[in-house]
């Protein structure tokens, strides 16, 4: 992970979460870290996938709620 990027927590109209490392400046997709039944057990796989990162400290998650829209 370099120091431009962060994880995406993002709900999905199926009630199922996402996590994604992604890149700040080009939105592009860095690692699609898996899908979790619950925010719970994505914020502890986003967790453990940033402490993994050389540069774990510097990243920041963000979350995208309400995909049942």
């Amino acid at each position: 992970m370099s120091a431009n990027n962060y994880i995406l927590i993002k709900e999905k109209p199926s009630g199922t979460f996402e996590v994604l490392e992604k890149d700040f400046d080009g939105e592009g997709v860095i690692s699609n870290v898996g899908i979790f039944r619950t925010l719970r057990s994505a914020v502890v796989r986003a967790e453990k996938h940033v402490n993994a990162s050389e540069h774990g400290v510097e990243y920041g998650i963000r979350f995208s709620l309400g995909g049942r829209r």
